[in-house]
Formats: C-alpha cells, structure tokens, sequence
C-alpha cells in the first residue's frame, strides 16, 4: 500500500506525491443499466436464476458511470493526507448530505477520488464522471 511504501522507504523530509486525497460521492439513476445488470439473472443460457439478484445489487460494483446519470451535487466524504495518514484512520464514518440535481429516482451511490500534487503546483488527478479534464 501507499501507507507501506511511504513508510518503509520514503526518506525523512521527503515529499510523497500526490499527497492529498478526497473520496467523493454522487447519486446516480441509470434504470437501463440497472435493468441490464438484473435482467441478466431472469435468463442465464436458458435458466431461471432470479435469486442471484438479491445477492447482485448488495455487492459493490466498478466500472463506468455515464456523467448523463448523475442527479446529485458531488459531497466530499473523507480526505486523507496521505503524508501522514495511519491505516486505523482509513475505517471511517462519515455523515453527509447531498443536494438532488433533479427530480428522479436515485438507484445507486457512485464514489471517487480527487488526488492533489500540492508540493509541486495545483494539480487534480481525479476518476470523477463528471466531464472534466485531469
């Protein structure tokens, strides 16, 4: 990890870059992607397999978000300095709210992180679905 690296080799007075970091989360509706990701349970090669759906939509998913599919302002959940973070401060809670962008469903929370290279110059790093340059 970041955390073992940075203390196992980077030197005292040493610069760890990036070395700040945001994880961001939005609220998302995207019915046809949530329909295609179920629906592929009712007919799996023939067979009926519905109760695998319970157990699809509790677990985490990665991958693209459409930036059409966000109803939400984006709400800062937990920064780290990745300076001097310990791994017992990375189990967090958080308490947040987000302000809807319009009226729709919300089918899902979409999270990402921001990372900043502060000791050089203002730079952003960021896995936002916002379109935006990085």
């Amino acid at each position: 990890t970041v955390i073992y690296a940075r203390d196992k080799w980077l030197a005292p007075g040493g610069i760890l870059l990036p070395d700040k970091a945001v994880l961001k989360v939005s609220t998302i509706e995207d019915e046809e992607y949530k329909s295609q990701k179920l629906g592929f349970w009712d007919n799996v090669y023939g067979l009926k397999m519905t109760s695998i759906q319970k157990w699809v939509i509790a677990e985490p998913l990665v991958d693209f978000v459409d930036s059409k599919a966000i109803n939400s302002e984006s709400c800062p959940v937990f920064s780290i300095d990745l300076a001097t973070v310990k791994v017992q401060d990375l189990d967090f809670a958080s308490e947040f709210k987000m302000k809807s962008l319009r009226k729709d469903q919300v089918q899902g929370l979409v999270a990402w992180f921001e990372v900043y290279f502060s000791h050089s110059h203002t730079c952003l790093l960021y896995t936002s679905p916002s379109p935006r340059d990085s």
